[in-house]
């Protein structure tokens, strides 16, 4: 994935400076380039001690973040390096405009995967996470209230054997728009 070469490539750039680099959760699912950027100083934080953390630097991962972490930034003076992949910036941006609208967001992956989480946090109504086939069809008719819905797909899914993807699709009238 592009977006997580160019994280990773952000941080190594960060930590040639010799500053102290931490990042909000594991860069990459891959623990063997998470120690190598561990060994090069990269901290890996957490929610609970992002929140705690004051006047540094971090790192916001390619997964993405909802609004609420980058209030807390503001507050506690922190300097965001945003390494957000611009497919999944692109995917904020549109069920954050949708919802307003009164969109229900469907939104299918894994409810726990950071992804999944900034995605829910960009969203202001009706959000249905699910995982598998059954979920969708009982979250996609909860869409017939004439609002319609916006359907976000997390990046690592793997759709009908297809390579992983990210997209976002629209749905009104029974019509899907990309």
């Amino acid at each position: 994935c592009f977006g997580v070469t160019t994280a990773i490539r952000k941080a190594e750039e960060e930590l040639q400076k010799g500053e102290t680099l931490y990042c909000l959760g594991d860069i990459v699912h891959n623990s063997i380039e998470c120690e190598r950027l561990k060994n090069m100083g990269l901290i890996t934080i957490n929610h609970e001690e992002f929140a705690r953390l004051h006047n540094a630097k971090v790192l916001l991962r390619a997964h993405g973040e909802p609004p609420a972490t980058y209030e807390t930034a503001r507050r506690n003076n922190l300097e965001i390096i945003d390494a957000t992949c611009p497919f999944v910036a692109k995917i904020h941006k549109i069920v954050d405009e949708h919802s307003a609208a009164g969109a229900v967001v469907l939104i299918a992956g894994n409810p726990d995967h950071p992804e999944v989480l900034g995605i829910r946090g960009h969203c202001q109504g009706d959000v249905h996470i699910f995982q598998s086939e059954e979920g969708k069809t009982r979250n996609y008719h909860s869409c017939s209230d004439g609002f319609g819905c916006i359907l976000a797909v997390e990046g690592g899914l793997q759709n009908e054997g297809s390579q992983a993807k990210q997209k976002a699709a629209h749905r009104n009238g029974g019509r899907h728009h990309r």
